[in-house]
């Protein structure tokens, strides 16, 4: 699943209510599984390694599947959930159950290139028959239903803080809308310019 649709999603799920003055550390809790995958694209890149080898070959190198599979662990981020739990620091509590809500919703849309989910503990990796990007495997369905998914989304948040939350809680929630709302569209003009055809 496309990174900035995570952070709609956890905010949906999450940041409504009094949660929405954490809209912030939701939307960091939905980005960081995906960061060092992000940091790695960004490295390949300043190197000029061409896509096809960035995603056919260097995605798999174990020492980027450790990193990646580190922040998509949901055992780690269940202890990292629990601690922040029982010492009472909400902020961080949401934050780690938006990263978890982030490996569950990738978990049935990843075919081959998914990660080890119960990372270090289990090499177990889950091979879904669908995918977020391979037409191959549903992906154009997918795509389409998350921009859709994404767009209801983001309509539901902007408009259900009307009632019951203070300005500057909805100020803050509608900031981080509007910057994911533009991130995703870059991406999707990005996405469509660079891969597609590959």
């Amino acid at each position: 699943m496309n990174t900035p649709a995570h952070v709609i999603y956890s905010l949906v799920l999450l940041g409504r209510g009094n949660a929405a003055k954490f809209a912030v550390a939701i939307a960091a809790g939905a980005v960081l599984p995906d960061l060092f995958m992000i940091l790695f694209y960004a490295y390949e890149k300043l190197l000029g390694t061409p896509e096809p080898v960035i995603w056919q070959d260097h995605y798999y190198r174990p020492f980027w599947q450790n990193l990646f599979d580190t922040t998509n662990s949901l055992p780690l981020l269940g202890i990292a959930l629990a601690v922040a739990w029982y010492r009472k620091h909400r902020g961080w509590a949401l934050l780690f159950a938006s990263m978890m809500i982030h490996c569950l919703l990738d978990l049935p849309v990843h075919h081959d290139d998914g990660h080890r989910h119960f990372f270090p503990f289990s090499e177990f990796r889950f091979q879904s028959p669908v995918s977020y990007w391979d037409p191959g495997h549903y992906g154009n369905i997918v795509v389409l239903a998350e921009m859709v998914s994404f767009l209801f989304g983001a309509v539901f948040l902007w408009r259900g803080q009307r009632n019951g939350v203070k300005l500057v809680k909805t100020t803050r929630l509608r900031i981080v809308i509007i910057f994911t709302a533009t991130v995703y569209i870059g991406f999707i003009v990005f996405a469509v310019t660079t891969w597609m055809g590959m």
